[in-house]
Formats: structure tokens, C-alpha cells, sequence
């Protein structure tokens, strides 16, 4: 069986931390006046452009929960950061 090296959970923080704070995030929210409850970052299951039910985010509630998918379907990274932000809008 492979073994898998995760990015800590702390770099995931980060990550949405670096999301959440994106001045295009800021200003497309300020202009529908939209507000997020919790922005959470999302398992990474099936693959990307192969599973049938692989999805790179959800909205939930209309923004009481806000995941994203952050890690690669290796779960050896993280996505890119404009693949995120594409997520994201």
C-alpha cells in the first residue's frame, strides 16, 4: 500500500486564511454584499476529471459553509492557487 505525505493541517489554515483575505474574494463579496459563515477546506475524494462525483467545492446554505478542495488527488500538495481561486467564484 502507498503511503501518502500530507501537507500539514496547519499549511491548509494558511492557505484559506490566504483565500479569505484575496482582494478579487473581497470585492466580488462586497459588491453582491455576500458573507461566508465558514470557510473549511473539503476531503479530496474521487479523481479530478475522472470521478463521476469529484467536485473542487461546494456552497452550503448560501454561504454558511463555503469547502474547497486544497490538496492534489495524490494528497502529496496542494492545488494551485489560481485553480483554488477559479473554485472560489
Amino acid at each position: 500500500m502507498q503511503q501518502f505525505t500530507h501537507p500539514p493541517p496547519a499549511k491548509a489554515m494558511k492557505l484559506l486564511q490566504k483565500v479569505s483575505t484575496d482582494p478579487g474574494i473581497l470585492a466580488i463579496m462586497k459588491k453582491y454584499n455576500w458573507h461566508v459563515g465558514t470557510l473549511k477546506e473539503m476531503p479530496p475524494e474521487g479523481l479530478v476529471g475522472v470521478s463521476e462525483v469529484c467536485i473542487l467545492g461546494y456552497n452550503q446554505n448560501m454561504g454558511e459553509a463555503i469547502a474547497l478542495r486544497l490538496r492534489t488527488d495524490n494528497l502529496k500538495g496542494f492545488r494551485y492557487y489560481n485553480i483554488i481561486m477559479e473554485t472560489s467564484k
